[in-house]
């Protein structure tokens, strides 16, 4: 890893280089074409530097590579400006000549505009303009002056014998350099009389980034209900959350020297497949705070923070003597394929949890176990993977589970189904989800509601209900015998028997609820697995 960072470092001189040598070029020619291209270089740069810290852990090179990223992203500011500046004058300075040319040939008179034959905006302001106003009069500006920090080293690989305050006042160095409005009146046409930079996009102050986190873990704390019973299967992935949970706890002796609990795991696998209800039955039988923030609230605060978001985030769960933090959609995060405007403040996101993972690692037994979930694990990097400690793939239940999935499904349901009936219906829903399953008997479960909003007649049996007896109405076909006609409407709600779910209804059932995970998803997970990860089953 720290090879290849120092690589990363070297290509990020690499176009620092070019960038800086055409920051001076443009510096002393006014090129605005020179500016674009080495903005662009100073972008390359950045991004280069952000993912050597995603691998760097050497704190002689971390702080180095920061100031060098501020640096640039200030400079990359300036140079924005500029060149905004500079576009907006140019388009003074044609409005300028048409309305001079204008003024030239016609009188001063605004009703052209009103009849069309003149735009407006090539008309005078007023009779008193100048048709002669020249070009500098335009201020269309300059370039602003070099920062001192462009003459100052690059980080070399033996960085730790440079001077650190070189980059730390680098970006004092580059505000104090930049003409502010008050004196540009004094600066010559050539250079720009811009504003000073717009703020950089620091992080919140502490106290409000503190209120932030608060209210994200607040949002997703839950209490923990579930246990492992509530599980179908998965006895592997049951087994890992144990080593690090309980097991730790119940026999400290056994957990010393390299053998240590997991600190971090990885549940990924098709949606709806027993990931949350793990993390849920792995805090209640921890007796551990259960934290499982929305997702939309993390993206919202690694936007808005960064790293620093991250490394509160992490410090505040540290606080509580047992606590998981469990993050769904993982790969919506921290997946290879981010891009947009806040791309910068993601990946210094991941790289501060990068850091954080291996902070577990190396930590005490400090009670903290950080769960993540996926659905598309192949999107997430290696450099994330290797810090985490188990990857455990959440598959669809085989048909043992599919079984026990369904017998508790139609515990609160009346049936007359046998349990070797239920193992031939399981048998049958090969590819189902946990989630399939449920929605397979809800479905079969309304069966006998449809049969007596169908029917057109009923029939009275005597029901006995603890040691009472009574007369109810249930469907029947109309030469049943005792068979009336007459509509559900018609009868009390009280009165009225639905027939018990019957093996048919499954069969009804299955014909419009199909499995949900397509077949070449499982082979993904499959290979996957194969290669980064183990069957939780």
């Amino acid at each position: 890893m720290a090879a290849l960072a120092r690589d990363l470092i070297q290509k990020g001189m690499t176009y620092s280089k070019f960038a800086v040598e055409s920051d001076e070029n443009a510096c002393s020619t006014n090129n605005p074409a020179m500016y674009e291209r080495a903005e662009a270089n100073y972008q390359k740069a950045i991004e280069l530097y952000r993912e050597a810290l995603s691998l760097e852990h050497d704190q002689t090179f971390i702080p180095l590579l920061h100031a060098r990223i501020n640096d640039y992203i200030a400079r990359c500011h300036v140079m924005k400006h500029w060149l905004a500046t500079y576009h907006a004058r140019q388009e003074q300075e044609r409005l300028a000549r048409k309305r001079s040319l204008v003024r030239r040939v016609l009188p001063y008179n605004p009703s052209l505009a009103s009849r069309g034959s003149i735009p407006s905006d090539l008309l005078p302001d007023n009779p008193d303009d100048d048709p002669d106003r020249s070009l500098e009069e335009l201020d269309i500006g300059g370039p602003q002056p070099n920062p001192a920090y462009l003459s100052s080293p690059e980080p070399a690989n033996n960085s730790s014998t440079n001077n650190s305050s070189t980059y730390n006042t680098a970006a004092k160095n580059s505000a104090a350099t930049t003409p502010s409005a008050n004196n540009s009146a004094n600066t010559s046409s050539a250079n720009v009389s811009a504003d000073p930079p717009p703020a950089l996009d620091l992080p919140p102050p502490a106290d409000k980034l503190a209120a932030q986190v608060d209210a994200l873990l607040s949002s997703g704390k839950r209490a923990p209900s579930a246990s492992w019973d509530d599980v179908a299967g998965l006895s592997i992935a049951k087994d890992v959350l144990r080593e690090a949970t309980t097991l730790p706890h119940h026999l400290p002796t056994f957990f010393t020297g390299r053998r240590q609990r997991w600190r971090s795991v990885l549940l990924y696998g098709p949606p709806a497949c027993g990931k949350r209800v793990l993390a849920d039955a792995a805090a209640a039988a921890y007796d551990a705070a259960l934290f499982m923030p929305p997702m939309q609230e993390v993206l919202e605060l690694m936007a808005t923070a960064g790293a620093a978001g991250v490394r509160m985030l992490f410090d505040t769960v540290k606080r509580k003597p047992r606590a998981v933090l469990y993050i769904s959609e993982f790969e919506e995060a921290l997946g290879v394929t981010l891009t947009g405007a806040n791309s910068i403040k993601f990946r210094q996101a991941r790289a501060q949890l990068l850091d954080e993972l291996m902070a577990l690692r190396k930590a005490g037994d400090d009670g903290v176990l950080f769960i993540a979930a996926s659905r598309v694990p192949w999107q997430l990097d290696d450099a994330l993977l290797s810090r985490i400690d188990r990857r455990v793939y959440i598959g669809l239940p085989d048909a043992a589970s599919r079984a026990h999935i369904l017998e508790v499904g139609l515990r609160t349901v009346e049936h007359d189904i046998t349990l070797q009936e239920i193992e031939n219906i399981a048998n049958e829903c090969d590819g189902y989800s946990p989630s399939d399953l449920a929605m397979l008997v809800r479905d079969a479960a309304m069966e006998p509601v449809r049969v007596v909003t169908n029917a057109t007649h009923f029939k009275k049996v005597t029901v006995k209900e603890g040691r009472k007896k009574s007369t109810k109405h249930t469907p029947c076909p109309r030469d049943a015998t005792g068979a009336v006609q007459t509509a559900f409407k018609k009868l009390d709600e009280n009165d009225i028997l639905p027939p018990a779910v019957k093996c048919l209804d499954f069969d009804l059932a299955m014909t419009s609820t199909k499995p949900s995970v397509a077949r070449d998803m499982i082979e993904r997970y499959r290979t996957f697995t194969e290669n980064k990860g183990q069957d939780g089953s």
